[in-house]
C-alpha cells in the first residue's frame, strides 16, 4: 500500500477501474484498487470516488493528482497513515470490499441498495 503522511493528512495511491458493476474497494497485493460504477466522462468517476471514500473514511477526501488517469493520489484530511491502513485492512481481518460486511447483516432479509448502504457507512 502506498500511503504517505504530511501535515494535512494521509495521501494514498489508488488504481481506479471505471464502469464496474458495483462500487468496491479491494486490496490486491499491495495496491488499493477501487472499482467505480460511473463512466470516465466529465469527472464522474472522480466525483463518485471522492464522495464514497469521504463517507468510508469519515473525512474530507481531495484529489491530489491523476484527474484524467486511472492511477490517482488522494488526500485524506486529518488522518494518519496507520488509521488509513487499519480501515483498509478492516482492523486486521481479511481484506473485504466496502459492502460485504453490511450485506452479510441482511442475509435472509431484504437487502438495501448501495445508496442505503453508503448512508450507513
Amino acid at each position: 500500500m502506498k500511503i504517505t503522511e504530511n501535515k494535512d493528512g494521509a495521501v494514498i495511491e489508488v488504481f481506479v477501474k471505471p464502469k464496474s458493476e458495483r462500487f468496491e474497494v479491494r486490496l490486491e497485493g499491495d495496491e488499493v484498487v477501487v472499482r467505480c460504477t460511473e463512466e470516465p466522462v466529465k469527472g464522474k468517476v472522480n466525483r463518485e470516488l471522492l464522495k464514497v471514500l469521504s463517507k468510508f473514511f469519515h473525512t474530507n477526501v481531495e484529489l491530489v493528482s491523476g484527474a484524467t488517469s486511472r492511477q490517482k493520489r488522494l488526500l485524506l484530511e486529518g488522518m494518519t497513515k496507520s488509521e488509513v491502513e487499519r480501515l483498509l485492512r478492516n482492523e486486521g481481518k481479511e481484506p473485504k470490499d466496502l459492502f460485504r460486511e453490511i450485506n452479510e447483516q441482511y442475509k435472509g432479509k431484504k437487502k438495501p441498495s448501495e445508496k442505503e448502504i453508503l448512508e450507513e457507512v
